[in-house]
């Protein structure tokens, strides 16, 4: 199954992203959904928040489900980032790709021909994997 949506690069994009995900719960655990809502909403954060958006721009939001992995891309147009390993923010933020990093199998950056961020999360419930179990 796949979903795709345009997003306006403001705040309103994170309800707008969750509700994408929204539509795969029947398909997921209870903690994976849970952890794919967290994980798109610090993609979309950080889109919003980091990137400078000229008129007319969107973020793209492309979701696909398997049998085994859901997979979340987030295109925008800004530069990009190098993956750097990830850390613990402190109390004024940068807890988001931590945040990612923790629910997700895998995640990365690719920048061509526009920058993605994206993370795969495993379908089946891992070994005390996921924010949802660690909360």
């Amino acid at each position: 199954m796949r979903r795709t949506a345009s997003l306006p690069p403001d705040p309103t994009a994170l309800r707008l992203a969750r509700d994408a995900v929204d539509a795969f719960r029947d398909s997921l655990s209870e903690v994976r959904w849970r952890d794919a809502r967290i994980a798109v909403s610090e993609l979309v954060a950080n889109a919003v928040r980091h990137v400078e958006h000229r008129e007319g721009d969107t973020l793209d939001l492309a979701l696909e489900l398997d049998d085994h992995s859901l997979r979340v891309e987030l295109a925008d147009g800004g530069p990009g980032f190098d993956r750097a390993p990830t850390s613990r923010g402190d109390e004024h933020g940068g807890w988001g790709l931590y945040i990612v990093d923790l629910v997700a199998r895998d995640w990365g950056v690719d920048r061509e021909p526009r920058t993605r961020v994206w993370f795969v999360l495993d379908v089946a419930d891992g070994d005390g994997a996921g924010a949802a179990q660690q909360a």
